[in-house]
């Protein structure tokens, strides 16, 4: 090879397509001064991300951020296409019809992704392409303020997965028009928006496979009724779920709270019966992960678990959160004895304060757990922030007790137990002499 060659030039057009992405927008341009072929790679980009907080501050010959997104994307082959789009900036009266042109511009190449993050200032309005475009099939909004859609919006024609974060609808009704004209949506992401009430939430949603719902007004109830539904991310007030959404679902997270002590009062029997109907429901989860009021909603209901399905025999991947009162501890032994075919098991310990002893308590479970082992196929389980107490001593010694095929047991410390060496040595000391189910178990505690 030429010691004059250009490595860098030589290498193959997808060799370098792949090495641009992975470089900042900025960078890109500065490569195509390399050769014709770096402009060539750099003319045929697809993916575009442009960033208002990663652009010099100061301006290069009145070169301004504005100026450099116009000549990146007129510099472009007009016959390529573009795949994504994601513009984060600052918005002002001057800007929007910018973002108008931007925005058409990526629509007219075939655009399939759009991402708008506004980092400040306003901006409600977009143009009416981007509701009607054939090749749109994800959109993402944050930080939009007095969102409007289009009054004749009937339907976003190919519109699979729609993320709205910290934005602020016109009206109930905008959010609802949105919602319910995206006919063939796979996947809803709604994380801190608000809303009137959640009756946003009540469109068909038949193809609706992933929901995450995050950071909602916990003053009124969501009714979620999707039957194709396969996954759930939700924190918030107890929802109200369909059966025929429960018995779907493959992959849930859930946070579970009440609502605030000045809402309008509602039924404390209602909200335990939307407990039960939740846990009863999910029959067909593979992957559960249980935070909040969860595993305290049990303790609540002393007949719940009796009303449980015998076995939740396709779940194989277990997160909860509980705090390390005898109640809890023992809810979560008796549980763990409906999931036959549980794998993984993670267990996050919440701090005992004196004002959440208050709140907690409910009904003294009449149960014992089963000293039969019914944690055949369980092979790794980790205990997090990890406090010494006499509740969660008793559950590492269940779990190793009963855990036949164990292989791996993580203990993790909570900050204020790991300054004192002494009682960590005695209590990891005292674990090891649990009795062991599993032969082959490796017990960490750090």
């Amino acid at each position: 090879m030429n010691n004059n060659t250009d490595r860098l030039t030589s290498l193959p057009e997808s060799i370098r397509k792949h090495i641009l992405s992975f470089l900042p927008i900025q960078d890109i341009i500065r490569i195509q001064t390399l050769s014709t072929k770096w402009l060539q790679v750099c003319s045929s980009l697809t993916h575009y991300d442009f960033n208002q907080l990663s652009f010099p501050k100061t301006l290069l010959y009145n070169f301004t951020f504005k100026d450099f997104i116009y000549q990146t994307l007129l510099q472009r082959n007009s016959s390529s296409d573009i795949s994504k789009l994601k513009l984060s900036l600052h918005v002002d009266h001057s800007s929007v019809l910018d973002i108008d042109t931007w925005i058409t511009f990526a629509i007219r190449h075939n655009v399939q992704e759009i991402y708008f993050i506004v980092l400040s200032g306003k901006i409600g309005t977009f143009p009416t392409c981007l509701y009607t475009s054939k090749n749109l099939c994800k959109l993402y909004l944050e930080n939009v303020t007095k969102l409007k859609v289009p009054l004749n919006l009937r339907s976003i024609p190919n519109l699979r997965s729609l993320s709205v974060v910290s934005v602020e609808f016109w009206d109930d009704k905008e959010a609802f028009r949105l919602f319910s004209s995206c006919g063939l949506l796979e996947e809803l992401t709604i994380i801190n928006c608000y809303f009137k009430n959640h009756n946003v939430m009540k469109f068909p949603g038949k193809n609706l496979k992933y929901l995450k719902l995050l950071g909602l007004s916990r003053f009124h109830v969501v009714d979620i009724d999707f039957p194709n539904l396969r996954r759930i991310v939700y924190s918030g007030r107890v929802p109200n779920i369909s059966l025929e959404t429960l018995l779907s679902l493959h992959d849930v997270e859930f946070d579970l709270g009440l609502p605030p002590r000045n809402a309008n009062g509602e039924d404390r029997d209602l909200i335990e019966h939307h407990v039960s109907k939740i846990l009863e429901g999910l029959r067909n989860v593979q992957k559960l992960v249980l935070e909040g009021l969860c595993i305290e909603f049990l303790t609540r209901d002393s007949d719940l678990l009796e009303r449980l399905p015998a076995s939740y025999s396709s779940l194989n991947h277990l997160k909860l959160a509980l705090y390390p009162d005898t109640n809890q501890v023992n809810v979560v032994m008796l549980l763990l004895r409906r999931f036959p075919n549980l794998q993984s098991l993670c267990i996050y310990m919440k701090m005992l304060t004196l004002t959440n002893m208050v709140k907690i308590g409910g009904h003294q479970q009449s149960h014992e757990p089963s000293t039969e082992s019914t944690l055949n196929r369980l092979r790794e389980v980790e205990i997090k922030y990890f406090g010494e107490g006499k509740n969660e001593l008793d559950l590492v010694k269940y779990l190793i007790g009963n855990g036949t095929a164990m292989e791996e047991m993580t203990i993790t410390y909570s900050q204020h137990k790991k300054t004192d060496r002494t009682s960590r040595e005695a209590t990891k000391e005292k674990i090891m002499t649990f009795i062991r189910a599993s032969s082959k178990v490796e017990i960490t505690v750090s």
